[in-house]
């Protein structure tokens, strides 16, 4: 892109970027919140609340959550560290190395991981890892997806891997989680 378009500066710490009349997001969960930005600004709240609704079955999080990103990332005074944040959202479905993120961002892994340390006191691997985390575990509570699946599609090598770390984070397995989410009559 910067070849192409040298004279545009790329938006990587927001989901959703409006320019004039041109509305943009880089895609995957943006998507839904580019759709509520676009019924509340065409229909009003009440409406984009529904809207949220029927995409989501309101489990697992708020629509104002869903608008707004509360990482850190975007306030943590750096750049370098919050496009990486933007970066990281963007690519937690593919196979992309800290490398490759620290390039993307104008710096090498090591200086990304003083900076990760000194602005949100985690390094980059656990950061993005965590973002995985909490990905999955909403795929978890709010999908019929497999196990398996779940854990391709938020970027982890397979499924023993998945729940190796959920069970470090979350202190329970996936699906016995899903089990008794289920049986509280929650989903």
């Amino acid at each position: 892109m910067r070849q192409t378009f040298p004279d545009i500066t790329p938006v990587t710490d927001r989901p959703v970027v409006v320019d004039g009349n041109i509305i943009t997001c880089p895609g995957g969960l943006a998507s839904i919140k580019l759709a509520i930005y676009l019924v509340s600004n065409a229909c009003g709240e009440s409406r984009a609340d529904k809207a949220f609704h029927y995409l989501l079955g309101d489990h697992g999080f708020n629509r104002q959550g869903a608008i707004e990103e509360p990482d850190l990332g975007m306030k943590c005074g750096d750049r370098r560290v919050a496009n990486a944040v933007g970066l990281m959202r963007q690519k937690m479905y593919e196979l992309c190395s800290l490398a490759d993120i620290a390039a993307s961002v104008g710096t090498s892994e090591r200086e990304l991981s003083r900076l990760f340390k000194k602005h949100l006191q985690a390094a980059p691997g656990e950061y993005w890892r965590g973002m995985r985390l909490k990905a999955a575990k909403w795929m978890v509570l709010n999908s019929d997806r497999s196990i398996a699946q779940i854990a391709y599609e938020c970027g982890f090598t397979d499924c023993a891997h998945l729940v190796n770390w959920f069970r470090r984070t979350y202190h329970v397995t996936p699906a016995k989680l899903r089990r008794s989410h289920r049986e509280l009559g929650v989903r």
